[in-house]
C-alpha cells in the first residue's frame, strides 16, 4: 500500500493542503451556517450538472486523440477509459501521479511510447493553463469582475509560466536539429551511464511534441480546450441553482468561468488527494469577488468539489477492474526509463 513515511509528496502535499484549508477558514465566519445550507441544497441539479461535465471528460478525450496522431491514431473509445482513471487516479493520490498512471496505462495498452505519450499529456496541461488565463485574461480586459491585484498577480504568474512553457514546446517541436544538438551537449556533460538511460527517453519524449508541427492540430487543440472548459464552467453554473441564496444573486455566466479558471489553476499546486484545500481556497476567493458571502461560497464549494471528485472517481475504479490494471498502475509508480523509452 502507499506508504506516508517513505512519501515525501505526500507529506508536502498534506502540509499545502492544510495551508489553503487555513485560508478557508479565514474567509468563513460561521461553519454551522454553511453546514445548514450544505443540507438544504436541492440535488436535483447534479444531474444535469454532471451531463455537462462528463461531455467535457468525452471533448478531452477527443483533444488526447488529436495530440497523439503523430504517435499513433487511437480510437476516442479506447482513450475515454483512460482518461478517466486517469482523473481517478489524480483524485486518491497526491501530486497529479495520475497523469503518469495515464501514460503508463496508455502505452502498455496500446504498444506505443511511454515517455512520448506522456509528452502529450504535458502539452494538454500547459494548453489547459493557457486557456484558464485567457479566461481570466478576458474577464479582466473587459472589467467583468471587481478590481483586485491578487487576480491579476494570478493571472500574470500563471500566464507568465504557461505561455512560456508552451513556447519552448514550439521551440522544441519546430527546430529538432537546434535542439538535437543542444541535447548531445547536455548528455555529453552526464556521466556516459546516465546519458545512456537518458537519451532515449529524452528523444522519444520530444517525439511526442511534434504535434505541435502541426497549425491544425494546434487550433483544434486549443478550441477542444475551450469547449471543455466551457463545459466544466457549465457544472459550476448549473449549481449554483441548487443554492436558493445563490441563485438569487442571480451570477452571471462569466463568474463562473473565472471560478473555474481560479480554482483549476488551484489544483496544479502540489496538494492532498483529490486538491483538497488548494481548489476550495481558490474557489472560494473567487466566488469572494462577486461577493458571494464566504459561508455560501464555501457550502456550494464543498458541494461542487465532491460532485466533481465522487462520481468519476467511481467511474475511474469500474474501468480499472474491467481492464483488470494492476494496483502498481493505480498507484502510480512511474515505468523504469527502459520502458519508458519503448
Amino acid at each position: 500500500m502507499f506508504d506516508l513515511r517513505k512519501s515525501w509528496r505526500t507529506w508536502l502535499g498534506l502540509l499545502v493542503s492544510l495551508v489553503f484549508l487555513g485560508l478557508v477558514s479565514r474567509q468563513v465566519n460561521d461553519l454551522s451556517q454553511s453546514w445548514q445550507q450544505v443540507k438544504e441544497a436541492e440535488y436535483g441539479w447534479v444531474f444535469p450538472a454532471l451531463v455537462v461535465y462528463f461531455a467535457g471528460v468525452w471533448i478531452r478525450a477527443v483533444r488526447w486523440r488529436f495530440l497523439l496522431g503523430p504517435v499513433k491514431s487511437i480510437p476516442i473509445r479506447r482513450l475515454f477509459p483512460v482518461v478517466v482513471i486517469g482523473y481517478m487516479a489524480n483524485d486518491i493520490l497526491p501530486m497529479r501521479i495520475g497523469e503518469v498512471v495515464r501514460a503508463h496505462i496508455l502505452g502498455e495498452r496500446e504498444s506505443i511510447s511511454k515517455s512520448a505519450t506522456f509528452a502529450t499529456i504535458i502539452v494538454e496541461r500547459i494548453f489547459d493553463g493557457v486557456t484558464m488565463c485567457m479566461f481570466i485574461g478576458v474577464i479582466l480586459l473587459f472589467h467583468l469582475v471587481p478590481g483586485n491585484t491578487d487576480l491579476e498577480n494570478i493571472f500574470r504568474i500563471a500566464g507568465g509560466l504557461f505561455v512560456g512553457a508552451l513556447l519552448v514546446f514550439f521551440v522544441i517541436a519546430l527546430t529538432p536539429g537546434v535542439v538535437n544538438r543542444m541535447l548531445d551537449i547536455l548528455l555529453s556533460a552526464l556521466p556516459p551511464v546516465l546519458a545512456k538511460k537518458a537519451s532515449p527517453f529524452l528523444l522519444k519524449f520530444f517525439s511526442g511534441l511534434s504535434v505541435l508541427q502541426s497549425p491544425r492540430a494546434v487550433l483544434a487543440t486549443l478550441l477542444l480546450s475551450i469547449v471543455a472548459w466551457f463545459c466544466e464552467a457549465g457544472m459550476y453554473y448549473l449549481l449554483t441553482f441548487a443554492f436558493k441564496d445563490m441563485a438569487a444573486l442571480r451570477l452571471p455566466f462569466y463568474s463562473m468561468i473565472l471560478t473555474t479558471a481560479v480554482a483549476n489553476l488551484g489544483t496544479l499546486l502540489p496538494s492532498s488527494p483529490g486538491y483538497i484545500g488548494t481548489f476550495d481556497a481558490l474557489a472560494v476567493f473567487a466566488l469572494g469577488l462577486y461577493r458571494v458571502p464566504g459561508g455560501l461560497a464555501l457550502a456550494y464549494t464543498v458541494v461542487l468539489h465532491i460532485v466533481l471528485v465522487v462520481p468519476i472517481t467511481l467511474w475511474g475504479f469500474y474501468y480499472w477492474a474491467r481492464y483488470h490494471l494492476s494496483l502498481r498502475e493505480i498507484r502510480g509508480e512511474a515505468p523504469s526509463q527502459q520502458e519508458a523509452a519503448q
